[in-house]
């Protein structure tokens, strides 16, 4: 939640503006902000994208945006791989 608001702020993005890059509503993005809900994957890979930012960088302090073991890293940083060759295909896909 935290590195949501500081992305925000430093991008100067309003949470409508953030919202729609994450194809959310308002109210859900206000919720991944304030840690009341938890992000799916693809939402964080499609901020992280739009932002030109590694998905590494949520793994950092502040307080550790993405607190996980070793175990559920490798098991989130698949579900990232994943979720890019879909995007990918897709992409692929539509181009056809």
């Amino acid at each position: 939640a935290k590195h949501l608001y500081l992305i925000r702020k430093k991008m100067k993005k309003t949470l409508t503006q953030m919202a729609d890059i994450m194809g959310v509503a308002y109210q859900q993005y206000d919720k991944y902000e304030t840690a009341k809900n938890r992000m799916r994957c693809g939402h964080l890979l499609l901020l992280a994208k739009h932002f030109g930012l590694d998905l590494n960088q949520f793994k950092q302090d502040p307080n550790q945006f993405i607190d996980l073991s070793v175990h559920e890293q490798d098991r989130v940083n698949a579900k990232f791989a994943r979720i890019e060759r879909e995007i990918n295909n897709e992409s692929i896909i539509s181009h056809s």
